[in-house]
């Protein structure tokens, strides 16, 4: 599915109280079917998807274009607001512009620096969209960084460790998650535990 972060890893997103933007796009048949995941504006995270992790790893679903230029306008009106800062990123995402939406997460970051989501949304840039992994790394391990409790930041780490062989440094980054992530009940917090077995049994 193509629209934008956004996401999971995967840069795709769930609606914005229904409006959307999408962090993951379709549904993994096994863990191994995970991509990058996006944290969204709505803190919603959409299933993994069944594409590998070099296709559909950042869509969004459609966004009349006239609600993205609102976005972008209210980023500008309100530069020290965080949420309008991430949905402009987003927003230039879904039209194809990377580069000004690499700018505004790093807005968003300037605002919050204390927050995982623009670090992990960038990191699912240079993965899904430029096709490199290893420099997604870095800011996935930025986003624990700042947030250790942000579970969108480890499972993103863990695949891209994944994706580029680092197998043992993707087993890691799963067990620190999971002394990080609280909500053990969560979705995140699951999918980092079934990832943790399927790498260790195939490693």
């Amino acid at each position: 599915m193509k629209i934008s972060q956004f996401s999971l890893p995967k840069f795709t997103i769930v609606p914005l109280s229904l409006l959307a933007i999408v962090t993951l796009s379709g549904c993994a048949k096994s863990p191994q079917d995970l991509n990058v995941v996006t944290h969204n504006a709505s803190n919603t995270l959409e299933p993994p998807s069944t594409s590998t992790a070099s296709d559909e790893i950042f869509s969004i679903m459609h966004i009349p274009k006239a609600v993205l230029q609102e976005y972008q306008k209210k980023a500008v009106k309100e530069p020290n607001n965080y949420q309008a800062q991430i949905k402009a990123a987003i927003s230039y995402h879904e039209q194809g512009n990377d580069e000004q939406a690499i700018a505004y997460y790093k807005k968003a970051i300037q605002i919050n620096p204390e927050s995982g989501e623009a670090y992990n949304n960038i990191g699912n840039i240079y993965f899904r969209d430029k096709h490199e992994p290893q420099i997604s790394i870095p800011y996935y391990e930025k986003a624990t960084k700042v947030q250790p409790g942000y579970g969108y930041g480890w499972l993103n780490l863990v695949i891209a460790q994944k994706q580029v062989g680092n197998v043992s440094d993707a087993i890691s980054a799963i067990q620190n998650g999971l002394k990080k992530v609280s909500n053990q009940s969560g979705t995140v917090y699951q999918m980092l535990k079934t990832y943790e077995m399927r790498l260790q049994a195939s490693s």
